[in-house]
């Protein structure tokens, strides 16, 4: 997702907490700069369907079947399923799982991928999630073939421990709402970006 103002979770090994920031560039927005949410949906993620399969890539996590339809729900229950992923990479550490979930311009989660492979390297790894999708709420204005959300995100408070289980950092429960976006392409979902809301 291009954008003015984009989200990163700014990691603890040089901040000391994961930090809700932005960056900058000089592309349009994604997202319309006011745009009008047409749905909310604060419930847990779709049911799955019957008629779509779970899939993995060679390289990637299974996909549930829920967040491979092509529709609003699928764009949603893929999107929780992304941060789920996101939570795993953290915790176990797993650089692994993230990279087939988005495109390749993605500035949001090419950091959330560098902080994965920087806790593998270190021998860290994040006690519990770091986040949690509170709510996820379709917004108007986005082309063909692409959903954005408002998303409610919670960072919550989680310590980084060492292989010992020693305490590296602790961060601190924060939350916020930020636009996201998914593009539909060659038969599943890809994680476009994170912008904060103005």
């Amino acid at each position: 997702m291009r954008g003015d103002r984009r989200v990163a979770l700014v990691v603890a090994g040089v901040l000391a907490a994961v930090v809700l920031g932005g960056c900058t560039d000089d592309a349009s927005p994604v997202v319309t700069p006011s745009p009008t949410a047409s749905s909310a949906n604060p419930s847990p993620s779709p049911s799955p369907s019957a008629s779509v399969s779970p899939s993995a890539t060679a390289s990637g996590p299974a996909i549930p079947a829920a967040a491979r339809a092509q529709t609003p729900a699928g764009a949603e229950a893929f999107v929780r399923f992304f941060f789920d992923e996101l939570n795993l990479a953290w915790t176990r550490p797993d650089p692994s799982v993230l990279p087939t979930l988005s495109r390749g311009e993605c500035q949001f989660c090419k950091k959330m991928q560098a902080r994965a492979v920087e806790l593998s390297e270190s021998g860290q790894r994040y006690a519990s999630d770091p986040v949690e999708v509170k709510t996820l709420t379709v917004l108007e204005g986005a082309p063909a073939g692409d959903i954005y959300f408002d998303l409610g995100l919670l960072q919550n408070a989680v310590n980084v421990i060492d292989k010992a289980g020693k305490v590296i950092t602790s961060d601190s429960q924060k939350q916020g709402h930020f636009n996201v976006g998914v593009r539909w392409s060659a038969g599943e979902w890809k994680f476009l970006d994170m912008e904060s809301k103005p």
